[in-house]
């Protein structure tokens, strides 16, 4: 289950959130194992032009397991770019509209 909302909070600044659970079974392996995944995100984003935007994403997930050694715990913080292309549709003369986005990562994490 995940759940996520986005916010305009003022002109070119949004704000996102994320929070899921998940749960499941991993039978592949020596042993078997069942599973539990939750955690959250949030999202700052500052539209700079409109095609350029950049992000700083905090995350945190939590893995419980039923197999020892098998827990932990991630923080990740990410910093992103998009850069936004537009494609003009000849054919109806309909105005530009989004056609492709570019977003490379930088990813820190830590553990704990």
């Amino acid at each position: 289950m995940r759940h996520t909302a986005t916010w305009n909070i003022i002109n070119h600044l949004l704000l996102g959130t994320e929070l899921f659970y998940e749960t499941g079974d991993d039978s592949g392996g020596i042993f078997a194992e069942d599973i539990q995944r939750y955690g959250g995100a949030a999202t700052f984003g500052y539209q700079l032009t409109p095609h350029v935007t950049l992000g700083l994403r905090y995350q945190y997930i939590q893995k419980q397991s039923d197999q020892p050694l098998r827990d932990y715990k991630q923080n990740s913080v990410s910093l992103d770019g998009t850069l936004q292309f537009l494609r003009r549709d000849y054919t109806n003369e309909m105005p530009s509209y989004p056609y492709a986005a570019f977003s490379p990562p930088l990813f820190l994490q830590g553990s704990g």
